[in-house]
């Protein structure tokens, strides 16, 4: 076979455990003192869960496996393992959660050796890709995996966080449809924010999140309830990491797009397109919670 040039992307692997488990918390690795993590024997991925293990000093035992996918995660069902590496593509959102990254690794386009020809084209045009967007593969990773395989389960400090806190407040534009609005006759949120809310809600597997949404006529009276504590974050925000820092607030990742293109002849070999992020604000002492979708 003959490889692409350029990667196409990168495959995330990760120590799964069951959802339910009490003894593996996620992000504290002292958790897995003593925990049987199981691993495929002779694995790349066993190379790379001893050097993590050996880098944070995790006390583990590690289990070599030579059976098969289903009959590995089927020995982390019945809890004869406390754990189980795997790429970030294989998952069961109902049982098991990703408590730890060990590592990454490329992977590349494979052509058959006798189409030089074909794997010329092929680095040509991700070159031209590569060129025009340098976060492509970042795109794609988040529009057909990251967001399909991910568990959404919230860490203990983060439960406790938003049962004590109770509903979380949104603040927003009164009229910047389609992303967010006042209904001039029900005065309720309209608009792309309605749905995504609406989605957060219930996106994670072990608590239910409350939202009430409060309009304001500028950004400026919207960041002065957010400073004034009356809402726990605003929507939409368009700031720098480096204006953020100045006014005081942080910035959520952007969990909406909107696409900015203009049409071209056919026979044009280029056209232009730009995208804006539209994110959320919070003030900075509430930084203990990150939603979801």
């Amino acid at each position: 076979m003959l490889f692409s040039s350029q990667p196409m992307g990168a495959e995330e692997y990760y120590i799964y455990v069951n959802a339910d488990s009490e003894k593996i918390k996620s992000g504290d690795i002292r958790s897995l003192k003593d925990a049987k993590i199981g691993i495929n024997k002779d694995s790349f991925q066993e190379i790379l869960l001893r050097e993590w293990m050996k880098k944070y000093n995790v006390e583990a035992q590690v289990i070599e496996l030579v059976t098969s996918q289903d009959e590995s995660v089927q020995m982390l069902k019945n809890k004869d393992i406390d754990a189980f590496v795997t790429i970030d593509i294989y998952t069961e959102s109902e049982l098991f959660v990703p408590a730890f990254i060990i590592g990454q690794s490329d992977f590349y386009f494979a052509v058959n050796k006798n189409r030089p020809d074909l794997l010329s084209d092929l680095d040509s045009g991700m070159g031209k890709i590569r060129e025009e967007n340098r976060s492509y593969n970042l795109q794609l990773y988040d529009k057909y995996v990251r967001f399909s395989v991910i568990n959404y389960y919230f860490p203990p400090d983060e439960v406790k966080w938003l049962t004590d806190h109770g509903t979380v407040r949104v603040g927003y534009l009164e009229d910047y449809l389609p992303f967010c609005a006042k209904d001039p006759e029900t005065g309720e949120l309209t608009g792309a924010l309605k749905d995504y809310l609406e989605l957060a809600s219930n996106c994670s597997k072990n608590l239910k999140i409350n939202f009430s949404a409060k309009a304001y006529p500028t950004v400026d009276a919207a960041f002065d309830a957010l400073n004034s504590g009356e809402v726990d974050c605003v929507f939409p925000v368009d700031l720098s990491c480096y204006d953020a820092e100045q006014v005081g607030v942080s910035v959520t990742t952007a969990f909406m797009y909107s696409e900015i293109s203009a049409m071209v002849r056919k026979n044009t070999s280029h056209g232009f397109y730009s995208e804006e992020k539209l994110t959320a604000a919070v003030n900075k002492g509430n930084m203990n919670y990150e939603v979801y979708p």
